[in-house]
């Protein structure tokens, strides 16, 4: 909605956001990156939040807010005007792990999603992603989760489902022979391109059923459609090989260090050696 008299100058704009970093500013003002349910990711000035008891929680990492901001054409930073509350993640803090991988999937955020630009999709899979953690799914099986269905919103889905050298499909590279990882092309290949003589991470069946459900299947539907987690630990553990590695190699506008909170993922999944 244009204000001021100059169309176009102005607009406010009001949005369920999730904080994705946030630090003060000077003595009294706070710096907040978040990212919107329908306008995409921003940074904003929020004046006099740090003693202000005005905005509570609603712009504390990671929280779940309905954030009211004034954005100009072109201008890079929003001033935010008020924020309450939405949801709570409360289970998030009590728990290094949870919070950490929470943390992680904050870091994805900032790190490769442009600024400005809607995400819908990314911003209801950080979103259910920060529910099913702090409601107690499995930390593993989350990350997991979350990282299948970040890269598919990105549009960059690594081929899991089949040979990403010669196209055939994964249920006939899996009764026909080997399914290898191919780090180089960002997917499995078949035994016969890959050459039947050469190491490879091997892929299972079970695993690649698996990472369709992660990618397909509702966060909210997950742990009532799969098998409990202790009988999928392997495939966690391995299936975050894959994705880690696909991430580190695959996916552009990643830093060169890596994120910094994957190591600090102190899970069976995370301990795991990369590919």
């Amino acid at each position: 909605m244009p204000c001021g008299g100059h169309i176009g100058i102005m607009e406010r704009v009001s949005d369920l956001a999730i904080v994705l970093k946030t630090f003060p500013y000077q003595e009294r003002d706070r710096i907040v990156v978040f990212l919107t349910e329908n306008h995409g990711k921003y940074t904003g000035m929020a004046k006099g939040a740090v003693h202000s008891r005005r905005y509570g929680g609603s712009l504390d990492l990671l929280a779940c807010s309905k954030i009211h901001f004034v954005r100009k054409p072109h201008a890079e930073m929003v001033r935010i005007e008020e924020a309450t509350s939405h949801h709570e993640f409360a289970s998030l803090y009590r728990d290094f792990d949870r919070l950490t991988a929470a943390s992680f999937a904050a870091e994805f955020c900032l790190r490769l999603l442009e600024a400005h630009m809607p995400s819908r999709e990314m911003f209801v899979c950080v979103s259910n992603f920060l529910f099913q953690l702090d409601a107690g799914m499995p930390v593993s099986r989350a990350v997991n989760a979350f990282l299948c269905k970040a890269f598919k919103a990105l549009g960059y889905p690594p081929s899991l489902l089949r040979c990403v050298r010669c196209g055939k499909p994964a249920h006939e590279v899996v009764t026909s022979g080997r399914v290898v990882w191919d780090s180089q092309a960002g997917g499995m290949t078949c035994g016969a391109c890959h050459g039947e003589g050469r190491a490879g991470l091997e892929l299972e069946s079970e695993l690649l059923l698996y990472f369709h459900k992660l990618t397909m299947t509702a966060f909210k539907d997950l742990n009532a459609e799969l098998p409990p987690a202790d009988g999928l630990a392997w495939a966690d553990a391995k299936l975050y090989r894959v994705l880690s590695d696909f991430l580190h190699h695959h996916i552009p506008g990643l830093p060169a260090g890596g994120l910094k909170s994957m190591r600090l993922l102190k899970t069976e999944v995370a301990s795991e050696k990369s590919c």
